[in-house]
């Protein structure tokens, strides 16, 4: 297991340097793809006033910020003009995603937790400069759905289908689309072996899903209220590459990853409620290896290498 921290400042495009003059700084959540002679990252940057805004940047093969790619995303992203979206929907930027499509790159990111529901968008961005190529389209459910929605993972790079949920596994299927936004419809639920059995908790999303073959391995996360305060754990499962997409009889399992020694909290909680947290939401699979991104505590980006061997009998632990 190898860890990469990243140094939050090195994350901080030029355009916002000039709110990074104090302590209180936070990068977390990244997005992490594999291109051509490095890697995109895409990531939660906050500062001192507390907006929660989305940056990007390239990494060497080595995975070293490559200075001067560094670009102040959320500043760019515009919104239709029809809908009628609150202020907070389009000035709170959570939790990108990032998926490969074609000759250019799409983010998926939310509008964080706030009433009476909150919004999820998809953008495409360009890939000589990182800025988005259309305003974003909203992404919605055409059947009932719950007030905090936040994630939702794409199957592949059409964006026809959706994990909407791990616990219990749920596929949505998209059904239309117009200018402003992409609808789905929930599909039948699939309730046989998802759910992790370690403990109380339940199991959310995280990473978009990448397939092996005829199965997928999904990376994500499992909460558990554990002395008053929230711990988040990464975690993995498996599921069918077609449809019904069911999945594995093993279900998930947790993955111990720990951080290195002396990886503590430096900054205040964003979250009161929350514990330790370990959020995966990128997994490339690279060279015998599974590279996933992950927030830790809510103040670093993170990759963590572990080999599929190690990945793969965890998931034989578990057993069917």
């Amino acid at each position: 297991m190898r860890w990469k921290i990243f140094n939050n400042r090195s994350l901080v495009p030029a355009p916002w340097r000039h709110l990074a003059g104090g302590p209180e700084l936070w990068c977390f959540n990244p997005a992490l793809l594999r291109i051509t002679g490095g890697w995109l990252l895409v990531y939660r940057i906050v500062f001192a006033d507390q907006r929660r805004r989305l940056a990007a940047c390239l990494l060497d093969e080595d995975q070293e910020v490559i200075e001067g790619s560094q670009v102040a995303l959320s500043d760019h992203i515009r919104f239709p003009q029809g809908p009628s979206l609150s202020d907070r929907a389009t000035n709170w930027f959570a939790d990108p995603r990032i998926y490969a499509v074609g000759g250019r790159w799409v983010v998926h990111f939310n509008s964080g937790w706030h009433v009476p529901r909150n919004h999820q968008f998809l953008v495409p961005i360009n890939p000589a400069t990182l800025l988005p190529l259309e305003v974003a389209r909203e992404i919605k459910l055409v059947t009932p759905r719950q007030n905090l929605e936040k994630n939702w993972v794409f199957l592949g790079s059409d964006f026809d289908r959706v994990v909407y949920a791990p616990d219990p596994h749920t596929i949505a299927m998209r059904v239309r689309e117009d200018q402003c936004s992409l609808l789905y419809a929930v599909a039948d639920e699939v309730e046989t072996g998802a759910v992790s059995r370690t403990g109380p908790g339940q199991l959310r999303g995280g990473a978009p899903p990448v397939r092996r073959g005829d199965t997928y391995y999904s990376f994500c996360h499992f909460i558990s209220d554990i002395k008053g305060a929230i711990d988040y754990q990464a975690a993995v499962y498996r599921f069918q590459a077609t449809p019904p997409f069911n999945p594995l009889p093993e279900g998930a399992a947790i993955l111990d990853l720990l951080p290195p020694a002396g990886m503590q909290r430096l900054l205040p909680k964003l979250n009161p409620a929350v514990g330790q947290v370990i959020y995966p939401s990128a997994a490339v699979f690279l060279d015998s290896h599974w590279h996933l991104a992950c927030g830790l505590n809510d103040e670093y980006c993170a990759v963590v290498s572990l080999t599929e061997s190690y990945v793969d009998q965890v998931l034989a632990r578990r057993g069917p």
